[in-house]
C-alpha cells in the first residue's frame, strides 16, 4: 500500500506541496472563545506553558452544539498576549494537534 500526501489547498485556488514528505499534515487552524482561566503548568523539561480550553463551535453553524480543544502555548507564544487570554475572549490558533489538543504556534486575539 502506498499512502500518498494530498497537498495543501490555499485560498485563492492555490496549492502547496511539502515536498511530499507530509511533515505538515497535522496542522490546525481553529477560532473560538476560550472557556476557562488559563492555566500554568509546567511541560515534561520543566518549562512552563499556557493551557486554555477553547469552545469550537459547530461548521454548520448550529449554536447548541459545539466541542471543545485544549490548546498549550509556550510561554514564547503566550507571553505577549497574557493579559488578554481570558475566559471569555475569542481567540485564533494556528499550531499542531496532538493527542490531546493543539500545540499552539502562533496566536491571533481579534
Amino acid at each position: 500500500m502506498r499512502i500518498t500526501r494530498v497537498p495543501q489547498v490555499l485560498p485563492g485556488g492555490g496549492r502547496r506541496t511539502d515536498g511530499g514528505n507530509g511533515e505538515d499534515v497535522n496542522q490546525a487552524v481553529v477560532g473560538g472563545v476560550i472557556i476557562a482561566e488559563p492555566r500554568r503548568e509546567e511541560d515534561g523539561t520543566g518549562a512552563f506553558i499556557t493551557v486554555l480550553l477553547v469552545s469550537l463551535a459547530a461548521p454548520d453553524g448550529q449554536p447548541a452544539i459545539s466541542t471543545y480543544c485544549e490548546v498549550e502555548i509556550a510561554d514564547s507564544v503566550a507571553g505577549r498576549h497574557h493579559r488578554w487570554l481570558h475566559s471569555g475572549r475569542r481567540v485564533r490558533v494556528e499550531g499542531y494537534l496532538t493527542g490531546a489538543g493543539i500545540w499552539a504556534t502562533s496566536l491571533g486575539i481579534p
